[in-house]
């Protein structure tokens, strides 16, 4: 490919984390907190992918606030981006959120952005949406509230039109029913 330098943006988002517990938040946030948008739409899926697995270990370093006051707005940038590809890394950082969010962030912010992606035009993004709720149901933090809108959505997903988004569906119920 003609992009070589994907290996030098991967290692610096590993970096992140340490970088906002030296520079402190207030610093962090000034210096760096842009590069978040593009790296969710990064031309290269291990670099989007790196960004939202990122989201995780950054909000428990600066915390939730922090998280909400800086990375919501970018995810729901990113959400709205014409590329489907684009739509799904956004929605990738909603599970990572999910693994380490307290159930008030889960339930305003998260389960939302889920549900409404899987109402996207494009299937990749429902089927998406299908197995990000398959792991948010799973989170430490999902309260019955929470499950009870997840499977509603899932719900509405088994009877889609496209097969794969089926597919995925009916594995999360399935997963949920079992986990229950």
């Amino acid at each position: 490919g003609k992009d070589r330098q994907w290996r030098v943006r991967l290692a610096v988002i590993e970096c992140m984390p340490s970088l906002a517990k030296y520079l402190g938040e207030a610093e962090f946030t000034k210096e760096l907190s842009h590069l978040f948008t593009l790296w969710l739409v990064d031309p290269v899926f291990s670099v989007r992918d790196a960004a939202a697995a990122n989201f995780r270990r950054l909000l428990e370093v600066l915390g939730q606030a922090w998280c909400e006051a800086n990375v919501l707005p970018q995810l729901q940038e990113v959400l709205a981006h014409k590329s489907y590809l684009f739509r799904i890394s956004a929605m990738l950082c909603s599970s990572t959120l999910a693994e380490v969010a307290a159930a008030p962030f889960l339930e305003k912010h998260l389960v939302p952005m889920v549900v409404r992606m899987a109402n996207d035009p494009v299937p990749n993004v429902r089927f998406n949406a299908a197995k990000t709720i398959q792991a948010m149901q799973k989170a430490p933090a999902a309260s019955s509230m929470a499950k009870e809108a997840l499977l509603q959505c899932l719900r509405q997903l088994v009877g889609d039109v496209d097969p794969d988004v089926k597919f995925f569906a009916q594995r999360a119920i399935s997963d949920m029913s079992a986990s229950a």
